[in-house]
């Protein structure tokens, strides 16, 4: 006999600590590396409880938008505290609330003072192009042992 499959909706109330309306209501199950609610639907399915919690008391999730929390703690499914918004939106929203871990988000210069010309690097790390072609140039007339100044005779 195969196991059992317990629909998410009963999870949801196995595994949410119901509270007044203006309290977070923790998932106690399993939570990801951040923070936020884990559930499965067989061994195939992963869901965020906090979107499960939402569209049970709202309906489906649009294309293109995501379900974010207005109070903050990831672990919450208190339909009151969670709406819909864009990616963008929930950046701005680390940024005002002081989430943003990164210094500040937009750099105006370089360090040697260009203005605004950033490339984003695989890892994460930003780089100017004007300081990043000079490096490259420098490299290769290292390699080719081309001196700086033309001789002089």
């Amino acid at each position: 006999m195969a196991p059992r499959t317990i629909p998410l909706a009963e999870k949801i109330d196995k595994y949410v600590v119901n509270g007044a309306l203006d309290e977070c209501w923790p998932y106690t199950g399993t939570t990801d590396r951040f923070g936020y609610g884990q559930m499965t639907l067989g061994k195939k399915y992963s869901f965020q409880a906090h979107r499960v919690a939402f569209e049970l008391a709202n309906g489906p999730i649009p294309d293109g938008l995501i379900v974010r929390h207005k109070c903050d703690n990831p672990p919450c499914c208190n339909p009151a505290h969670l709406e819909l918004g864009t990616h963008y939106d929930n950046a701005q929203d680390k940024v005002s609330r002081g989430r943003w871990r990164g210094g500040t988000p937009k750099v105006e210069r370089c360090q040697r003072g260009h203005d605004d010309w950033y490339t984003q690097k695989s890892d994460g790390r930003r780089r100017c192009r004007i300081c990043r072609n000079a490096a490259a140039v420098a490299r290769s007339k290292a390699k080719k042992d081309i001196p700086d100044q033309p001789y002089s005779y």
